[in-house]
């Protein structure tokens, strides 16, 4: 299982809010596709999958504000 944690884009980034989520529970993803939209205080940008799998679960929702390093989700690898 890979925890997905909310990455710190710049170097005074302590929180990001996640925007929206582009995938659901038990959905299947490759590395590199958009898992979600992240807005820091500078930029929205796109969060991107760290492995291929299926999204076990989506731990905090749209509009969260989450500090950098807490996880957001979960990937279970190998169930592409």
């Amino acid at each position: 299982m890979h925890q997905v944690v909310m990455p710190k884009f710049g170097e005074a980034m302590e929180t990001g809010v996640i925007l929206e989520w582009k995938v659901r529970e038990g959905e299947t993803v490759r590395q590199g596709d958009t898992l979600a939209e992240i807005d820091t205080d500078k930029a929205t940008i796109d969060l991107e999958s760290p492995c291929s799998g299926k999204v076990a679960a989506i731990l905090r929702g749209d509009g969260a504000e989450v500090p950098v390093g807490e996880v957001i989700a979960l990937i279970a690898e190998g169930a592409a």
